[in-house]
């Protein structure tokens, strides 16, 4: 089991995914995400509602587009807390 994980943009943003929580099921409920740059630090929790497409299952379609993709691909959670879009040329 991953317990964090970072993604870091070419000018050096990162969003750390970490401390992760699971219900009585062992689905992921919550886990904290960190935004830094050089001129912001920001945390929240974020619930991970089982319905819905889960982070997961983004992250794993972009691995499995590893080739790349034409347009925008982007997720937000459930509650809005915040979303993600990726691009990458072919």
């Amino acid at each position: 089991m991953i317990e964090n994980f970072e993604i870091t943009s070419v000018n050096g943003k990162k969003a750390i995914f970490d401390s992760p929580r699971f219900n009585k099921d062992g689905w992921l409920d919550k886990y904290r995400l960190k935004l830094e740059s050089s001129s912001m630090n920001a945390v929240m929790e974020v619930e991970n509602l089982p319905y819905g497409v889960s982070l997961d299952e983004y992250l794993s379609g972009l691995a499995n587009s590893w080739s790349g993709w034409e347009g925008v691909k982007d997720w937000e959670c459930m509650e809005g807390e915040f979303s993600i879009e990726t691009t990458m040329s072919k």
